[in-house]
């Protein structure tokens, strides 16, 4: 049986080339639960997606600003790496400043999206809008 995604985001985030020394044990519990809530907004369908992207911004806010950069790439180690922006920028996360670390083995591709949203990212905006719960019929 495969090992839960966050049983290994951390030798992956190394073996990226992804320092961790600044993580907390708080920041590490938040980086556990965004990299399985990456998965379950992969695998999802619509409604679970947006379910997920409310419960990934929740969790990535827990983190502290430094590390947050880390709950972007671990989105790929649960799906590719063309996930990393279109989910960061759904739920309403802010754009990544430049300086930080990108993994070794990204596309360049996927690091031309980190300084330059997808077209569907707001222009002038520092976050799109956040996550709305789609209000059940009834």
């Amino acid at each position: 049986m495969k090992k839960a995604a966050a049983q290994t985001i951390l030798p992956w985030l190394k073996h990226n080339g992804i320092p961790l020394g600044a993580l907390t044990h708080h920041d590490v519990a938040a980086l556990f639960a965004a990299v399985q809530i990456a998965e379950l907004w992969i695998r999802g369908d619509y409604d679970y997606r947006n379910l997920s992207r409310v419960a990934f911004y929740s969790v990535v806010m827990q983190m502290q600003e430094s590390t947050r950069h880390m709950a972007f790439h671990a989105i790929a180690h649960v799906g590719d790496w063309c996930h990393r922006p279109e989910l960061w920028y759904e739920a309403g996360l802010s754009i990544l400043a430049s300086g930080y670390p990108e993994c070794t083995f990204a596309p360049r591709r996927a690091a031309h999206y980190k300084n330059n949203p997808p077209p569907h990212h707001p222009e002038g905006h520092e976050t799109a809008p956040k996550a709305q719960l789609r209000s059940e019929p009834g």
